[in-house]
């Protein structure tokens, strides 16, 4: 492996590889409950996926103190291959208290792995941010999508827990490429060298000037991705509720990843979602998707209303994602990217924390309608939040067409 070795390939067979593992019984964890330990009390999977995210929400700020004195890569060689272990031992665990303590201890190890994404950035400069950006959305998607089917298919087809066996083997692959990439002979030297290349390319650096502003950014995002997060662990059982429909598993899996699919149809457009002269246009055009496509799923009456609505809360929710990924790297500088990572990490995960365990609450007392009208309630909060920013002049719209991505948000006193 000569110092000109790209390494980013192997980060991004690796971050997909997490994907996969990390989505494949997401949309299925009622059903999976239900059949492996005769539990069917609806809020037991809010419970569950709360619990997952307040791990990784506790757990990934040490990951990322970590990456200080360790390069990513070896981080991951050693918390893939325990998190790969303790996942199949899940797979036989006698009870559901069992299967709770182990697989939260393997979401303390999954975590790291979000240290791939600042890494990317890190190593790629301000001017490819948008393309990483771009790839990232590429790969998640893409595991999300390949999961759900596969999910599904081994849920009504093979023994549920075996779902989790795969998950194992799947850590174990990202397991055995950590330890390719380490055992080249020109990996550090490659890792050095695209570093200083990412550190030499032009940028626009900017700081925030109040916490208050920074505030601000933060609630947007965590209200923005309660909204999203909040109807996703009962969709499938939604719609299969719904008398005349008949849809089975798999169909309702299809249904449920209808906006992953989508994404990768945009992914090319994302430089264009992402641009500093539209970024005011795009977050506002993308709540009223949102809006939009929560109301048509809400009131469907026919399989293709449900289609086209959430045809339309997917393309609210890709803007949406992307354009707040890029404004949260432009925040910072190169040097503090995971730090600033880790802060927003946090966040959003006490959101991906809170939207399962209310709606468990939610269901419970009145329904899965409540879901949907409180993801309504967030997003129309939201605009409120984007209004209040714009007023204050935090973030504004640039005229000059020759900013790079780094231009998007604008902090002022």
């Amino acid at each position: 492996m000569s110092s000109k070795t790209n390494i980013k390939p192997f980060i991004y067979s690796i971050a997909l590889l997490a994907s996969l593992a990390d989505s494949l019984l997401v949309p299925f964890y009622p059903q999976f409950f239900n059949s492996v330990y005769k539990e069917d009390t609806l809020s037991v999977t809010g419970i569950y996926i709360a619990a997952c995210r307040l791990a990784m929400m506790c757990s990934f700020p040490f990951w990322s103190w970590l990456s200080k004195k360790y390069n990513v890569i070896k981080i991951l060689s050693v918390t893939q291959i325990l998190a790969a272990a303790v996942c199949i031992s899940s797979a036989f665990a006698a009870d559901l208290k069992s299967f709770f303590v182990l697989t939260l201890l393997a979401e303390l190890l999954k975590s790291s792995y979000l240290l791939l994404y600042p890494y990317l950035i890190k190593i790629s400069g301000h001017r490819k941010r948008s393309t990483v950006i771009s790839y990232i959305a590429l790969i998640l998607n893409s595991g999300i999508v390949i999961s759900a089917v596969a999910g599904g298919y081994i849920i009504e087809n093979m023994n549920p827990a075996h779902a989790l066996i795969v998950v194992g083997i799947l850590d174990v692959c990202q397991f055995i490429i950590c330890c390719y990439v380490l055992s080249l002979k020109g990996f550090k030297a490659a890792v050095t060298e695209q570093h200083k290349e990412a550190e030499t390319q032009p940028t626009q650096e900017f700081g925030l000037s109040t916490r208050r502003d920074f505030v601000l950014i933060c609630a947007i995002t965590w209200v923005f991705y309660f909204s999203m997060v909040i109807i996703r662990p009962y969709f499938t059982q939604f719609i299969i509720g719904r008398s005349g429909e008949g849809f089975g598993l798999t169909e309702a899996g299809m249904i449920f990843i209808i906006p992953n699919i989508l994404a990768l149809f945009m992914v090319p457009f994302t430089a264009y979602v992402t641009s500093a002269p539209h970024i005011k246009r795009n977050l506002l055009l993308s709540a009223g998707f949102i809006l939009a496509g929560i109301i048509f799923q809400l009131f469907y009456t026919t399989t293709v209303l449900l289609i086209a609505g959430r045809v339309i809360y997917s393309i609210g929710i890709f803007i949406s994602e992307v354009s707040i990924d890029l404004m949260v790297f432009s925040l910072c500088s190169s040097a503090d990217l995971f730090r600033y990572y880790s802060y927003i990490s946090v966040v959003q995960n006490i959101a991906i924390f809170s939207a399962p365990l209310c709606a468990g609450l939610l269901i419970t007392t009145f329904g899965h309608e409540a879901l949907f009208f409180t993801a309504l309630a967030g997003t129309a909060f939201v605009v409120f939040l984007l209004l209040l920013l714009w007023k204050k002049q935090v973030l504004r719209e640039d005229k000059d067409p020759n900013l790079n991505d780094a231009s998007i948000l604008q902090v002022t006193n």
